[in-house]
């Protein structure tokens, strides 16, 4: 006679992988807080201390009676400080977006990309020319506010980043899908990224040159990428232009 015993490991393997994917989860989110805490006691400190030394020099300019160079001190503490409240609200909205929950609606690159697009090249003179090249329907399901984030970013990077010496500057749109995800990509002839650089890119504060922003941009769009089940990367050649590019899992009713 042969008695066995069956258990069901099922419940316990889900709770086990559930309780890991947490673990990594909070790993990842503790080295995210010492990163923060590490580039915030720079980059969110040194603007007071800017504001604080001029506004110990509106008080010597005060005493000497030197109107004029007190507004002028006082218009460049109110520009650090308004910088310093924009940088603090990415930074926040950075921290947030792993708790956003945004509603998903059916999305089209191309209307996306236009209204992204009007808006970001209306003060400029010469933009550069926006093409596209969409290898499959560039309709898909997606979280509306995240995607536009992602996408404005990265515009907004091909721009400012533009080779001035070119006689025509471009931005390329790209997209296609397969069967498990839809893949778009931005993709410039700009300055390049150096490759001592590209490690850089996606970590917070991290600025290359005066044309750089405020250093949190493209950890933002990570973030959301990441947030919404995708991945972003970055191929670039100095002095060729840079292709960034994101991805977002399809489901059942997108997949063609």
């Amino acid at each position: 006679m042969v008695m066995c015993t069956v258990i069901d490991l099922t419940e316990r393997l889900e709770t086990e992988r559930r309780l890991t994917e947490k673990a990594r989860e909070a790993e990842a989110l503790n080295f995210e807080l010492a990163r923060f805490a590490e580039s915030a006691s720079h980059d969110l400190k040194a603007p007071l201390v800017s504001i604080s030394g001029l506004l110990s020099l509106c008080i010597e300019d005060l005493d000497e009676g030197d109107i004029a160079v007190v507004r002028a001190n006082l218009d460049k503490a109110l520009a650090v400080s308004r910088e310093s409240a924009e940088k603090l609200e990415t930074a926040l909205a950075l921290a947030r977006a792993h708790r956003e929950i945004y509603p998903r609606e059916s999305l089209a690159l191309g209307e996306l990309v236009r209204t992204i697009w009007c808006d970001i090249v209306a003060s400029e003179e010469c933009p550069p020319s926006l093409l596209f090249d969409f290898q499959t329907d560039d309709s898909f399901v997606g979280a509306r506010v995240p995607v536009t984030m992602v996408l404005s970013n990265l515009l907004s990077n091909a721009i400012r980043f533009r080779d001035l010496s070119r006689e025509r500057a471009e931005v390329r749109v790209s997209c296609c899908r397969d069967e498990k995800q839809f893949w778009v990509a931005i993709t410039d002839n700009g300055i390049g990224i150096a490759q001592r650089d590209r490690a850089k890119l996606f970590r917070m504060f991290e600025r290359f040159d005066a044309r750089s922003g405020d250093g949190m941009g493209l950890a933002l769009a990570r973030k959301q990428v990441e947030r919404l089940g995708g991945q972003i990367s970055v191929n670039s050649v100095p002095g060729e232009g840079s292709e960034f590019s994101f991805t977002l899992p399809l489901n059942e009713e997108e997949v063609r």
